[in-house]
């Protein structure tokens, strides 16, 4: 099978969006695309019959689980539960009186989850059952069957459904920003309509929490991002909140102040990130009327780069001098620009050696060839378990899995991202 694109027939298209995340937990990095026969597929299922949608889904996500499970030798700790938020399938049984027992056995024959998993959603819905009910003054079951009382305090949720780019696992409604990033004034001005009006109506009610979700709000532009917080402030008074949060998950989404080494960061999912990063830019410039040709220097870059310009990509660059000339890209008056930046996976490594070890480690390697005999690392003892059975890495904070250890905790971060100074020249490529 072509891991990378996978055809699912099914014989009723309207959950085809349901069981797309459950194929790619299996097989990562694939796109699971629609197929018009059996005969065409790679995977065929059939929708059972059911009395609801609900006990539907479930019975052909845990049939489609089954077959995937038997084709790879693969289980998910999670089981057919692909989305987000199990605790919501937990809360509502508590609410409903279920005993914690038969909670943890429906968990597994329902959904299909390990034993681990389904007494940890158990005791994180308890502990949140908990919150709410200190929070708002009322029980998650009560607030579940609508029976608010008029004097609860509010939680506002604050939409923001952009995200650099989408994540394979990822079931929101949410959109590469980069592809639709002409909508997003449009977007932020009708959502600032929305928080005034709804202000309005709440007048005289305490708001508990307000929660910028999405999405990705860190990927609006600093100055998206700072005006519509600023609205939020205006509308509704800070006092008596007990949480205000942005979710900023994912370090390619952080915008910085000001250019610098990424590793020079106080903030920990930047300063040991390894991957792609994007930076965006809004500048004004005009066309050249008389040949000349404009380029853009980015100054010290590590250690890739991609220059994007108005949406075209003027090339990929590699080593120094990192300049490309986008003439052919410019227009005149406001340019987008975007640069994307990749570095070296060795700052994720040092910065994982924070986190308890997964792997059993020989003793440490000695290179007879280079004078000294220096240490060089430690190299795997023996493939893990959970490694060959494909499970997730028991360490929640790991990142990169290693057969060689080369770096720990005190070894030097390398500067990465872009460093700059950037400047726009016109004549001759810089050197």
């Amino acid at each position: 099978m072509d891991r990378k694109e996978i055809k699912l027939y099914i014989d009723d298209e309207s959950y085809l969006y349901d069981v797309q995340g459950l194929v790619m937990a299996f097989y990562p990095g694939s796109r699971t695309v629609s197929a018009k026969s059996r005969a065409d597929a790679d995977i065929a299922v059939e929708v059972p019959v059911g009395e609801d949608r609900k006990s539907v889904k479930n019975g052909l996500k845990r049939e489609l689980y089954e077959t995937l499970k038997s084709r790879t030798g693969k289980t998910l700790p999670w089981g057919t539960l692909t989305g987000v938020r199990p605790t919501k399938i937990v809360l509502g049984l508590l609410s409903e009186g279920m005993d914690e027992d038969d909670i943890i056995s429906l968990m597994k024959r329902e959904y299909l989850t390990s034993d681990e998993k389904a007494r940890l959603v158990l005791a994180i819905a308890l502990r949140e059952s908990e919150m709410i009910e200190g929070a708002m003054g009322a029980s998650y079951g009560d607030i579940y069957r609508g029976r608010i009382p008029a004097e609860s305090p509010v939680c506002l949720y604050i939409g923001i459904p952009f995200c650099p780019s989408i994540c394979l696992y990822c079931s929101f409604s949410s959109y590469a920003i980069g592809a639709y990033r002409d909508s997003v004034e449009d977007y932020l001005s009708a959502l600032k309509r929305e928080i005034r009006e709804t202000s309005d109506r709440l007048y005289g009610r305490r708001i508990a929490a307000i929660y910028f979700g999405g999405g990705t709000p860190t990927s609006l532009f600093a100055k998206q991002l700072e005006s519509l917080l600023e609205t939020v402030g205006e509308c509704f008074m800070p006092g008596g909140l007990t949480e205000y949060t942005v979710e900023a998950g994912r370090p390619d989404s952080i915008t910085m102040d000001k250019l610098m080494s990424w590793s020079d960061s106080e903030d920990k999912g930047v300063k040991y990130f390894s991957g792609t990063a994007t930076y965006h830019k809004t500048l004004s410039h005009s066309v050249p009327r008389d040949g000349s040709r404009v380029w853009l220097d980015l100054g010290e870059v590590q250690n890739m780069a991609e220059v994007l310009l108005n949406g075209h990509s003027c090339g990929i660059l590699w080593h120094a001098p990192f300049s490309v000339d986008i003439t052919d890209a410019l227009q005149e008056g406001e340019n987008e620009l975007e640069v994307r930046v990749t570095n070296q996976w060795v700052n994720r490594m040092i910065g994982d050696e924070f986190e308890p070890d997964d792997i059993v480690w020989a003793e440490p390697f000695r290179y007879s060839y280079a004078p000294g005999n220096p240490v060089v690392g430690r190299m795997m003892r023996e493939i893990p378990e959970w490694l060959q059975k494909g499970l997730p890495l028991p360490s929640q904070g790991r990142h990169a899995v290693m057969v060689f250890k080369f770096f720990d905790r005190t070894s030097p971060l390398v500067p990465s991202g872009l460093i700059g100074p950037v400047r726009l020249t016109t004549g001759h490529r810089p050197s």
